[in-house]
């Protein structure tokens, strides 16, 4: 399933293989690689590619390649990530399985890292709604992490997508996961943070997803529990409380946009999309701006500036320059 067509591919390929097996001889690992990836059924998406995750190529360092497995259109489609604690309590698990499964009934992608407690409810709250759901993985995907989730591993790839930037093989490292977090907020619209104590894996989630200009949501807890310590900091920091189990769908059904309605737009002149965002195009910067300097020079939300710079760059007002920088053509 894995197909190269140019010499940077391979070399690509072969640097993961140095950097993570350790690999020693380029021409056995490159066919060894390719043949593991038949067997388990593994696919391989480039940075180049149109398949590649669209949300994926605006943020900071973008992988240059993703292992999958499951239905890769998924990664294209609107999403919103549900992370929190391991060590999670009966409350944050309800929580986070209805929260997904409302979003998943209003068409929205739920993505998560496919971790114990709090992941593993929203990722089972999506599909036991027969909806869609995202697994980014920490490592290889010839295996799960954590194997206690392999029958949720193997039903996600089955119904939804898992992902990695990481070759088959690669061993679950400590830093793999904080790597790993900036694609779950990097391919989302939103993060909800639901539980998580005051250093945590779902906290460096909640970083990146402000650096990339996400909108952010943390579910408020008992103050008795130190799981509640980080979800309390980020809704004093700024998050928006969740209210109730609807309230995240409620938001973004009304911004989702049609296939048939970004075809129509892509067949206009870019007149309309001009008209409709001239406020937005106005506060670029004439050295470039990025998505969060916009949201605070027109006091707009994170997914209200996306998708104005969605229809401008369609329109062919603006462009995309050094990783997150917006230009005015």
């Amino acid at each position: 399933m894995i197909q190269t067509t140019t010499k940077e591919q391979n070399d690509y390929l072969w640097s993961l293989g140095q950097k993570f097996l350790n690999a020693k001889d380029r021409t056995d690992y490159l066919a060894a690689l390719r043949e593991e990836c038949d067997r388990k059924g593994i696919g391989l998406v480039f940075s180049e590619e149109e398949t590649y995750p669209a949300m994926l190529r605006n943020i900071e360092n973008p992988p240059k390649a993703l292992f999958y497995r499951g239905d890769l259109s998924l990664a294209q489609k609107d999403s919103i990530a549900i992370v929190g604690t391991r060590n999670s309590s009966a409350y944050g698990e309800k929580a986070a399985y209805e929260i997904a499964r409302s979003c998943a009934k209003e068409g929205l992608v739920v993505v998560s890292g496919m971790a114990r407690g709090i992941d593993s409810c929203a990722h089972k709250g999506a599909l036991d709604v027969s909806g869609c759901t995202i697994a980014f993985l920490p490592g290889g995907l010839d295996k799960c992490y954590p194997p206690s989730n392999t029958w949720l591993f193997e039903r996600t790839a089955s119904k939804g997508l898992v992902l990695s930037e990481y070759p088959p093989g690669t061993h679950t490292e400590k830093w793999n996961f904080l790597e790993r977090n900036r694609l779950i907020s990097g391919i989302s619209l939103a993060v909800v943070v639901v539980q998580a104590a005051g250093r945590s894996g779902a906290i460096n989630t909640a970083q990146y997803a402000i650096e990339q200009g996400k909108d952010l949501f943390a579910v408020p807890g008992s103050i008795f529990e130190m799981n509640s310590v980080g979800v309390h900091r980020l809704l004093t920091d700024g998050a928006e409380v969740v209210t109730s189990a609807d309230m995240v769908a409620e938001r973004y059904k009304q911004r989702q946009i049609s296939i048939e309605e970004v075809e129509d737009e892509k067949s206009k002149t870019g007149r309309s999309a001009y008209d409709g965002w001239k406020w937005l195009y106005d506060k670029i910067d004439d050295f470039g701006s990025s998505p969060e300097e916009l949201c605070s020079a027109t006091g707009e939300s994170p997914s209200k500036i996306q998708t104005g710079l969605t229809m401008l760059e369609m329109g062919g007002w603006i462009e995309r320059r050094d990783g997150l920088k917006i230009y005015r053509k």
